[in-house]
């Protein structure tokens, strides 16, 4: 299972501030942290204990090019209804500025995930003026209220 954040802002969050807020959820996990010149790229969650590994991804929409999957993504939701809260839906997604991938890396032989994808998904989405999406789920506030299920 996977996620995706549509953000609107194009302010980076911090990994100082994503482990602190994974401290308050009682996750002291080490983040790996990898970026270049324009800032981190990707943040593997590292378990203490045998357990799967979370990895968040960002791209940004100037310097990626997503334009293409977030064409799709827009596409995905105006095949699925034609109201207006669907046509709010696709401006956001077309307008985003920078999108972030979660997703769980499996651990041969773990037996739990110590996070879920969810709260972290939520996080980046307060953080950037975002909605996100969950596999299975639909697309969700950063509130955490559906918007659209995927069926």
């Amino acid at each position: 299972m996977g996620c995706r954040v549509f953000a609107l802002s194009e302010a980076m969050p911090q990994p100082a501030n994503l482990q602190r807020f994974l401290g308050e959820t009682g996750c002291d996990a080490p983040l790996a942290v990898t970026g270049d010149d324009l800032g981190w790229l990707a943040i593997e969650i590292e378990p203490v204990e045998p357990a799967s590994t979370l990895r968040i991804e960002r791209y940004l929409t100037d310097d990626d090019e997503l334009r293409d999957e977030l064409d799709t993504w827009a596409a995905f939701v105006e095949s699925r209804s034609d109201s207006a809260s669907t046509t709010i839906l696709m401006q956001r997604i077309v307008s985003t500025r920078q999108l972030f991938t979660v997703r769980v890396i499996p651990f041969v032989g773990a037996t739990n995930t110590i996070l879920t994808i969810e709260p972290i998904a939520r996080w980046f989405a307060r953080e950037t003026d975002g909605i996100y999406q969950i596999d299975g789920r639909g697309f969700l506030t950063a509130a955490g209220e559906l918007l659209m299920p995927d069926d």
